[in-house]
């Protein structure tokens, strides 16, 4: 998902539902929530909702990353 700004830049959204997160990750929504509840992910929540700010992915992307020796 990502936006256009007024000079037509792609602009990546700050803040993600879960179910965005499971797309790019291509994780079922158990996983991306047990991701959240065992601390591997950072969130917020808005109300009911549950947003993972995209650097919060982008960190976890490149904790795994480090792991794998990549």
């Amino acid at each position: 998902m990502s936006l256009r700004n007024e000079s037509g830049t792609r602009e990546e959204p700050l803040l993600l539902p879960v179910s965005e997160v499971c797309r790019l990750l291509h994780r079922s929504k158990a996983r991306v929530y047990e991701m959240i509840h065992m601390h591997e992910l950072g969130h917020l929540r808005d109300g009911k909702s549950i947003l993972v700010p995209r650097e919060a992915l982008d960190d976890w992307i490149k904790r795994k990353r480090r792991q794998s020796g990549c």
